[in-house]
């Protein structure tokens, strides 16, 4: 699954919204949740295109 995330001057994120899903709601869900408390590095590019990737073990 990917997420497009904007990400402020300090590297905090100020949104992030799915952009190719897992298929599974309550899959995305969750790592929406986990990308909206990433931080990034200060000066990072405002928008970005992150990948997630689940491992069950």
């Amino acid at each position: 699954m990917r997420f497009l995330v904007r990400i402020d001057p300090a590297g905090k994120v100020v949104t992030a919204k799915v952009v190719l899903s897992s298929g599974h709601p309550s899959l995305d869900a969750s790592a929406l949740e986990a990308v909206r408390k990433w931080l990034f590095a200060p000066g990072s590019p405002e928008d970005l295109i992150v990948p997630v990737i689940f491992r069950l073990e």
